[in-house]
């Protein structure tokens, strides 16, 4: 058995009942949660629960209203409960140009034809999560080449990192994934100071175990943004900066992809780039005022995401300044980044 949602007199999706049901259960929660009622009900088919009028014009508000909503919100959990749906309902939508960025490394947001289907390339496109916290730096780096000698709340943030350490590589045994190195044995050699591990995929293992010390010394993260290519497109800005002036130093490619800090001890890089780390001193984060500066001139392809940049570095910065200034025992003086 199937649904069908149609649009005058076209089926626009045939799902199963199963995934039918589904997703109209997520399109209820959305429609309370935007205050937009969807254009989705029985209208002419009245008494076959199996068929839905579809008002395309209605529909369409509510597809760029979870848009809106969904570039606006910052939380890792809200972007992961909602990314996937976000997806879908635009895509079924045949988005207007104005809700997709082409030439953006930003994860694309594509219409499709004349049936309400997600295109496979869809999935692969929205492939890299580019994530922040703040932190110490030297909290994080009292723990590599510890060899376990710890404050007893450096124990207790040890346990919670073992934990999440565990589950992340359950994780990945479950998907088939064999890095060669467990996530576990990883942080284990970094405690110990070693990364002479010659598995090929040692840099994935020792990456991931070095994120969850950052992430049990940092603050909650927030989403910088899901990119098809980021590496890619983050390089165009560099290039398009560095034409307008902007110092190299302050270029956002070079922090989003610079490793960790220099007075941290060598950790070899993933293969194929990923799971990686990035740093920026919070002193730094006035690379904001730099960008502002080019921002008209810049090729309009790039601004959303850069506008994106410079309102989250702008808000770091002013609870840095404010922190240090007023907060006797604050000491957080990095930015990480987290790219997945």
């Amino acid at each position: 058995m199937s649904m069908y949602f149609i649009v005058g007199d076209k089926t626009r999706w045939n799902p199963s009942n199963g995934a039918g049901r589904l997703f109209l259960r997520q399109v209820e929660v959305f429609e309370a949660e935007l205050k937009l009622a969807s254009g989705i009900g029985q209208g002419k088919y009245w008494g076959d629960p199996d068929t839905l009028e579809v008002d395309p014009a209605a529909y369409a508000e509510v597809a760029r209203g979870l848009v809106a909503w969904h570039r606006r919100t910052g939380h890792c959990v809200f972007l992961a409960l909602s990314e996937g749906f976000v997806a879908q309902l635009a895509v079924s939508a045949s988005c207007p140009p104005q809700l997709r960025r082409p030439l953006s490394g930003r994860a694309q947001l594509l219409p499709t034809g004349n049936r309400m289907s997600v295109p496979a390339d869809t999935i692969t496109i929205m492939s890299h999560n580019i994530a922040y916290s703040t932190a110490d730096k030297a909290d994080v780096l009292a723990y590599l080449g510890s060899n376990g000698n710890l404050t007893p709340d450096q124990l207790r943030r040890l346990e919670g990192m073992r934990k999440d350490a565990q589950a992340h590589q359950d994780d990945l045994d479950h998907q088939g994934i064999d890095w060669g190195l467990s996530i576990p044995d990883a942080l284990d050699r970094l405690l110990a100071g070693r990364t002479d591990s010659a598995t090929e995929c040692a840099g994935n293992a020792y990456n991931s175990a070095v994120q969850h010390i950052i992430d049990h010394n940092a603050s909650d993260p927030y989403q910088l943004g899901t990119f098809s290519k980021p590496s890619t497109f983050f390089g165009l800005v560099d290039d398009e900066m560095r034409r307008l002036g902007v110092p190299a130093d302050l270029l956002p490619h070079g922090y989003l992809y610079g490793g960790l800090p220099d007075d941290f001890p060598y950790i070899p890089h993933s293969m194929d780039g990923y799971p990686a780390i990035g740093h920026l001193p919070l002193a730094k984060t006035k690379a904001a005022d730099a960008y502002s500066a080019v921002l008209d001139r810049m090729d309009p392809d790039f601004r959303y995401d850069i506008q994106e940049l410079i309102e989250k570095l702008n808000f770091e910065h002013g609870e840095w300044d404010y922190a240090t200034k007023n907060i006797d025992w604050y000491t957080q003086d990095t930015l990480f980044f987290k790219l997945t």
